[in-house]
Order: structure tokens, then C-alpha cells, then sequence
């Protein structure tokens, strides 16, 4: 935009620019934040290191703490990877997708995954352009909410394998939506 117009020296431009990392929408745009926004993110951060390092401790204690924090919170990961692999999952519809997303998600991800197989259910697909594009519909549209969106633009692209849908739920939580995953199907 600067060279566009011709702005190069236009100092709030430029200093704004230089500052485009705490733009916390625009910056963290298409990054995967599980489930929270960029500010929900901080605040838990702050929220797990205070509770495990005191206000007003020297760095030596920090450092030492912050290190006791990753090692529970990797245990506390490896833990639940094994209780995935042991526990095993019940599969529903034995399609080939939830087969998969059995092997890649776990244990709580994939029950997750089953609730999004689920409403998909509830789904009828309009083909806007074959192969390519498809609205997913609500069947129970008129009995929904006024302010409930109904209908869901699904694009397909074949040669790469992708499923974008508008509801974004997939770059922003990482979990495939029930509308892709009607198209899927």
C-alpha cells in the first residue's frame, strides 16, 4: 500500500506498519488458536504461569518453574495420547472418514468429531457448481432461530484435497465441520 500511493514517508504509516504484530486480528489471521481468541489465549497463558510462578520472582525461579509448567502440561499430553491409543473408540457410522479421524484425533477430539458427523445429518446439499461448490442447508431451517445462519457455502478443490467451508470452524478450531464433512460424505 505504501509504494501503491506513495506513502513511504508518511510516518504514522510507517510506524504502524512497524507495529503490525500486535494487530491481534488481521496478524493471527488463518493461525490456528484451538478454540480461543487472541486475547482468551494471553489471559490463559498469564493464568498458568501464575500458577506456577509467584509475582515478583527472580528469573532463575522463573526459568525453573516455566520448565516444571511444560514438562505437566507435556505429561498431561502423553497422557491422554495413551489413554486414546488404549482406551480405543467406538465408531458410529463406520464410514471411511470417522475410521481415520479415529486414528489422527484424540480420544475427546474424536467425540468431538462424532457430534460434527452427527449434525451433519441435519444437512441437505444444493449443488451450485458441480463437483465444486455446494450450499449446505439446515433442514429444519424455517424452525430455526431468525438470527441462525441456515445455509453454508462448501468449495471444493479436488486437485489439492480441500474442503473450505464458510463457517471457517476448521481454521479456527481444527475440527471439520459438520457442513464439509455432508460434502464429504
Amino acid at each position: 500500500m505504501l509504494d501503491k500511493h506513495g506513502l513511504q514517508k508518511n510516518t504514522f504509516l510507517t510506524q504502524i506498519y512497524e507495529t503490525r504484530m500486535k494487530w491481534a486480528k488481521p496478524y493471527f489471521m488463518n493461525v490456528f488458536c484451538a478454540k480461543m481468541t487472541s486475547t482468551q489465549r494471553s489471559k490463559s497463558a498469564n493464568h498458568l504461569l501464575k500458577g506456577y510462578v509467584p509475582p515478583g520472582s527472580p528469573m532463575h525461579l522463573f526459568v525453573r518453574q516455566y520448565e516444571k509448567m511444560q514438562f505437566d502440561r507435556d505429561s498431561e499430553e502423553s497422557y491422554q495420547e495413551k489413554r486414546t491409543k488404549l482406551g480405543g473408540v467406538v465408531l458410529a457410522q463406520n464410514l471411511p472418514i470417522e475410521i481415520h479421524a479415529s486414528k489422527i484425533y484424540t480420544r475427546a477430539m474424536f467425540e468431538n468429531f462424532g457430534e460434527m458427523l452427527y449434525e451433519g445429518g441435519s444437512y441437505v446439499l444444493v449443488e451450485v457448481v458441480p463437483r465444486r461448490e455446494y450450499i449446505a442447508r439446515h433442514v429444519k431451517k424455517d424452525s430455526q432461530d431468525k438470527w441462525c445462519k441456515n445455509e453454508f457455502l462448501v468449495q471444493v478443490n479436488e486437485l489439492a484435497d480441500e474442503y473450505k467451508c464458510e463457517c471457517e470452524m476448521f481454521g479456527h478450531f481444527g475440527m471439520v465441520c459438520s457442513h464439509a464433512l455432508k460434502v464429504m460424505i
